[in-house]
């Protein structure tokens, strides 16, 4: 597979630049169109620009002490 796509590169390599650059067109149309799924969650306060927003999910529910700790973990290094 890969002996074909270097032949295939070295004969045609217009053809292999048109397919990374459709192919990157393609990721920068996907991401665009993920900007509005992203951000804050519903209900959630919103912050200031430099604030950190945490949020997390879980199936077995835990205590707030967990979170706490989470909380201190994650804030340490800021």
């Amino acid at each position: 597979m890969l002996d074909a796509l270097v032949s295939l590169a070295w004969k045609r390599p217009w053809t292999v630049l048109s397919a990374a650059l459709a192919l990157l067109a393609l990721l920068a149309l996907a991401a665009a169109g993920a900007g509005d799924r992203l951000g804050h969650p519903p209900g959630a306060a919103t912050a200031d620009q430099g604030a950190i927003v945490l949020v997390t999910k879980a199936e077995d529910p835990v205590s707030p002490q967990v979170y706490a700790v989470a909380l201190e973990a994650v804030s340490a290094d800021l």
